[in-house]
C-alpha cells in the first residue's frame, strides 16, 4: 500500500498542467511520413551508447567543431531528420518537434495537434550536430543527441538524458562530462529511445 501511495504521489507531482505553456501556439506543419531526401540508413550501436563507449570521442569532436546555433526545428539538417524519422520509437508517429519556446504537449494529457517535444538547443557544425529537446509526459525531461556526420551520412551517434541546466554547447559538454558516470544514469540505460 505504501508503495502504491508513493507511486501515485510521484505520478501526480510529475504531471504538469498544460496551462503552464505559453499562450500562443503556431500552426504546426504536418510532419512528413518520409524524409524529403534519401539518406543512408544508420543503425545505432546500442551497446556503445548504453555503455558510453563513444561519448568522450563524440564530445571531443563537438569541441573541435564550430557550431551554428538555431532556435527553429526546421534548421535540423536533412540527414539528421531522416535519422530521427527512421529511429523514433517513442510515439509510433513521425518525429515532431516544436521550436524553442513554442507550445508543445508537456503535460500528462496529450494535447491534440501539438508535438510532444520542444527544441532546447540545436548546434550544427561541419562534422557534428548537437540536439537537445524537452519531452512531455509524466513530468518533463530533456534528451540530448550527439551526431557525427560525414558526406551527408550519420557515422556516429550517442543519446541520453540531460539536466535542465545546460543551455549551450559548453554547458552541455560540461554537464555530460560531469554526470557521465552518475548513478542516476544507470536507470536510463534500460532502453534506448529518442
Amino acid at each position: 500500500m505504501k508503495l502504491f501511495l508513493l507511486l501515485m504521489s510521484l505520478f501526480l507531482t510529475g504531471c504538469r498542467d498544460a496551462s503552464e505553456q505559453p499562450v500562443s501556439a503556431p500552426d504546426l506543419p504536418q510532419p512528413s511520413l518520409r524524409p524529403r531526401r534519401k539518406h543512408p540508413l544508420y543503425t545505432p550501436d546500442t551497446a556503445a551508447i548504453l555503455s558510453n563507449k563513444n561519448l568522450i570521442r563524440l564530445l571531443s569532436a563537438v569541441l573541435r567543431d564550430s557550431l551554428v546555433e538555431y532556435e527553429k526545428a526546421s534548421a535540423i539538417p536533412p540527414v539528421i531528420l531522416a535519422f530521427l524519422h527512421q529511429n523514433d520509437s517513442l510515439y509510433n508517429q513521425p518525429f515532431a518537434l516544436a521550436d524553442y519556446g513554442q507550445r508543445y504537449s508537456a503535460g500528462c494529457l496529450v494535447e491534440k495537434d501539438l508535438p510532444r517535444r520542444q527544441l532546447r538547443y540545436l548546434g550544427v557544425g561541419q562534422r557534428t550536430v548537437v540536439l537537445t529537446y524537452n519531452v512531455g509526459g509524466v513530468g518533463v525531461y530533456t534528451r540530448v543527441l550527439l551526431f557525427e556526420i560525414k558526406q551527408n551520412s550519420v557515422v556516429d551517434f550517442w543519446t541520453d538524458y540531460l539536466g535542465n541546466q545546460a543551455a549551450d554547447k559548453q554547458g552541455i559538454i560540461a554537464q555530460l562530462l560531469r554526470t557521465k558516470d552518475a548513478e542516476w544514469r544507470q536507470y536510463s540505460k534500460s532502453r534506448l529511445a529518442l
